[in-house]
């Protein structure tokens, strides 16, 4: 195994794009811009998260309960904690999709 380390605190890393995101909070560098409010952020990933917050579609939802989220890592977490199953996810528009991607949750 082979680390990355930051030579500006102890931040360590086995993946290069992981310390160039990390250096770019260092330097101030956000070149992620979200259209809709002023959130900066130093990758595209997180971008697209970001996103989520200004949509009222939860496309993550139980199947065992009324649980639902905008984030899969959230639904995980409640399936691992409570016992439960996924419901098919939604599309960003709201609705069903066209075939049962339940699986892809917990994958």
């Amino acid at each position: 195994n082979k680390y990355l380390e930051c030579p500006k605190c102890s931040f360590i890393t086995e993946y290069k794009h992981h310390l160039e995101y990390h250096l770019r909070n260092h330097l101030g560098s956000k070149p992620y811009k979200c259209p809709k409010c002023n959130y900066q952020c130093v990758n595209k990933s997180m971008l697209n998260s970001h996103m989520k917050s200004h949509t009222n579609v939860y496309q993550y939802r139980c199947a065992d309960c009324n649980y639902a989220t905008k984030y899969c890592h959230s639904l995980k977490l409640h399936l691992l904690k409570q016992n439960h199953n996924p419901a098919s996810v939604l599309n960003p528009d709201g609705s069903l999709p066209s075939y049962d991607n339940s699986a892809e949750i917990l994958s």
